[in-house]
């Protein structure tokens, strides 16, 4: 199985669209002291604020900056691990944007930005 097959495969959702039901129907490890153990039935989405929504987004586009440069850099010779870190952030990022959206919780300087992209 190539990256991108294994990354489409596992990752049908949006990390912040995760409830405790979804974790525990894939076999994750549930922690008692994680927000939606503790709130059965939301999403992380919906028990986080609007600064740590932001957050995230922020953190998830870094990472996809950081790793595309050395994956398309190194073309071909790139590490597996580094072209399927990458397809998950990007994959992360694109579900989560579609979330956020359809929940009416995407940032509006996010919306700006992909009115004037999109």
């Amino acid at each position: 199985m190539d990256v991108e097959e294994n990354v489409t495969t596992v990752q049908k959702v949006s990390p912040l669209a995760e409830t405790a039901a979804y974790l525990e129907a894939i076999g994750s490890t549930l922690e008692p002291d994680d927000p939606v153990v503790r709130n059965p039935g939301k999403t992380r989405a919906e028990l986080m604020t609007d600064p740590e929504i932001e957050k995230w987004l922020k953190d998830n586009q870094a990472r996809i900056d950081k790793y595309r440069p050395i994956v398309e850099s190194e073309g071909s010779t790139a590490g597996n691990a580094a072209k399927s870190f990458l397809k998950v952030c990007e994959n992360d990022r694109k579900l989560t944007i579609e979330y956020l959206a359809k929940i009416g919780r995407l940032p509006e300087a996010l919306q700006e930005e992909l009115a004037v992209t999109g």
